[in-house]
């Protein structure tokens, strides 16, 4: 399923609250975001697509790993 600016309410459907982030893509020639998620309560992945992506920051940590060392 598609969710666009017309069918927006759909999103409610959809729980991503303890889906898991495998990958994230970024694409900046075609501005364009795919984060796949897995999701650890239901048998559904989710593909994320954002499109004429116009600012992107990301901050990778393994917040739940054994510390530093």
């Amino acid at each position: 399923m598609a969710i666009s600016y017309k069918n927006l309410h759909e999103i409610e459907k959809i729980n991503l609250h303890d889906a898991y982030i495998e990958n994230v893509t970024y694409n900046h020639i075609d501005k364009k975001i795919n984060i796949k998620l897995e999701s650890e309560w239901e048998k559904n992945d989710y593909d994320l697509d954002f499109h004429n992506v116009l600012y992107y920051e990301m901050t990778c940590c393994d917040f739940w790993g054994s510390g530093y060392f």
